[in-house]
């Protein structure tokens, strides 16, 4: 898989080496590591201080690689870390949004995906996130538990 692009934003973001090989073989949990160190890195070298929008974009990096290993707890606490700085921030409500499909939420996904749309309804495949959200709560509603009697 592709790493994870931020050029719909338009942001010009640094991205490690080390962790965009990982990712492009499949290493999520390990390109999540080599985040994490980048971002302990960072925050050293700045006394404590990071930028916020470059905080914000290594949280999402984090946080994709997470959801794609599986490890949702801290694929939401990232991502929600990056919101908390940037609450439009498009690519993290998009990760988010899919990380709650993914874990089977799709009513907690649909509230993000209505943000998404009135933010930026350009947003490429947004309609397809939406229609698979829908059908995720319809499908749901249809399933009616199994009687002991059958």
């Amino acid at each position: 898989a592709a790493w994870p692009s931020s050029d719909h934003a338009g942001l010009q973001f640094r991205k490690p080496p080390k962790a965009q090989a990982a990712w492009e073989a499949g290493q999520h949990s390990r390109a999540a590591n080599i985040l994490a160190s980048e971002l302990e890195t960072a925050l050293v070298q700045t006394g404590g201080v990071l930028d916020k929008w470059d905080e914000a974009l290594l949280r999402w990096h984090k946080g994709c690689c997470h959801r794609r290993a599986r490890q949702f707890k801290e694929a939401k606490q990232e991502l929600e870390t990056a919101l908390a700085r940037f609450p439009s921030f498009v690519l993290a409500l998009l990760e988010l949004a899919a990380l709650l499909l993914d874990f089977g939420d799709p009513q907690a996904a649909l509230v993000y995906l209505k943000q998404l749309l009135r933010i930026d309804r350009s947003l490429p495949g947004l309609d397809t996130w939406l229609v698979r959200a829908h059908a995720d709560i319809q499908r749901a509603s249809q399933v009616q538990p199994r009687s002991n009697t059958e």
